[in-house]
């Protein structure tokens, strides 16, 4: 029975030591010929990983106008081809509301004033010869394609007594008020800008102050950029952009930051990205450890704490030749060698 027992014992003995052997432990205790002077060591040391993060941003514009009309009526076409991404100048016909009976009535009053300094222009001539050639300048400007041309400065009140014995005067201030009015319908550019979005083309009916379009002032951009920022630190104030070829497109300078997101002015210099898009490289510094790779393995590495080894999961960082750069250990900690 004794024997039984003590065969039963030896058998429970193997047992557990196989089982030590499959299910390696993460702290065990050293003895004998296993004692830290075997093994080799290293002691751990902070460095630094310093390297370059290339993060993508989009051109926003910073200044935006929305297209709307005070009054409703047929949409027509400008001087502009008004598409998503269109240029255009400033004060240029972008589009306009047909008003063929005001435009008719400010075409008719061009036309009877033209007339009327037709057959005044002798009786200038004789009267006021100096005069004659300010009167030819504002007839040429009686183009009914254009904008009423200024009304010219009279040199005498018997000027204007020959204008107030025709209807011209009283054809001016109407055709002037009528003008105000043709304004209304027409959209000129505020700015310099390119077109952002149009919701209506040519021959849509819109109802005023239906928004129809988007445009942005040009050369007034933002970029946002998200930005994982380590403690203590802080977004740099000024950066350069860079195209996908890793071209230098502008620079920018920081507005403000909300949360890991920071936003900056774009100063283009030439090369304008047609995708909207632009990339900075950010230089990136952590602090962590550089081991050799053979004292890891599958992410864990093996510390020796007295008569004590531990094992430990390692984030890998960087593999540069035979050495590793990780984190999750602690400066002094002692590394052993595999």
């Amino acid at each position: 029975m004794k024997t039984r027992i003590f065969l039963f014992l030896i058998l429970l003995a193997i047992v557990a030591m196989v089982v030590v052997k499959l299910i390696p432990e993460k702290n065990f205790k050293l003895s004998g010929a296993d004692k830290p002077r075997n093994f080799q060591t290293v002691l751990i040391q902070e460095t630094e990983l310093i390297s370059d993060q290339v993060i993508e941003g989009e051109l926003a514009p910073s200044v935006t106008k929305k297209i709307t009309f005070e009054v409703g009526g047929i949409l027509a076409k400008g001087d502009a081809l008004m598409k998503k991404g269109q240029e255009f100048k400033f004060n240029e016909l972008l589009m306009r509301i047909e008003m063929y009976e005001i435009f008719g009535q400010v075409s008719d009053l061009k036309r009877s004033m033209e007339q009327t300094l037709r057959e005044l222009i002798p009786a200038i001539r004789l009267r006021f010869p100096d005069e004659v050639m300010k009167w030819k300048d504002f007839m040429t400007g009686l183009d009914k394609g254009k904008r009423l041309p200024p009304f010219p400065l009279l040199a005498s009140t018997e000027e204007g007594d020959l204008l107030r014995s025709t209807n011209f005067l009283k054809e001016y201030v109407k055709a002037s008020k009528l003008e105000e009015e043709v304004g209304k319908y027409f959209y000129l550019a505020p700015f310099d800008g390119i077109v952002v979005s149009i919701s209506k083309q040519s021959g849509s009916n819109v109802k005023p102050g239906e928004i129809i379009g988007e445009i942005a002032k040009k050369g007034t951009y933002v970029v946002q950029l998200e930005i994982a920022l380590q403690p203590g630190t802080k977004a740099a104030d000024a950066i350069d952009f860079l195209n996908i070829k890793n071209d230098v497109v502008g620079s920018g300078k920081l507005i403000g930051m909300r949360g890991d997101k920071a936003l900056y002015s774009f100063s283009g210099n030439g090369g304008f990205p047609k995708d909207g898009k632009v990339y900075v490289k950010i230089r990136k510094v952590l602090n962590c450890f550089r081991i050799p790779t053979s004292s890891i393995k599958e992410n864990n590495v093996r510390l020796l704490f007295g008569n004590t080894v531990t094992q430990r999961l390692v984030t890998i960082l960087k593999e540069v030749g035979d050495s590793v750069y990780v984190d999750g250990l602690k400066e002094g900690e002692i590394l052993i060698l595999r």
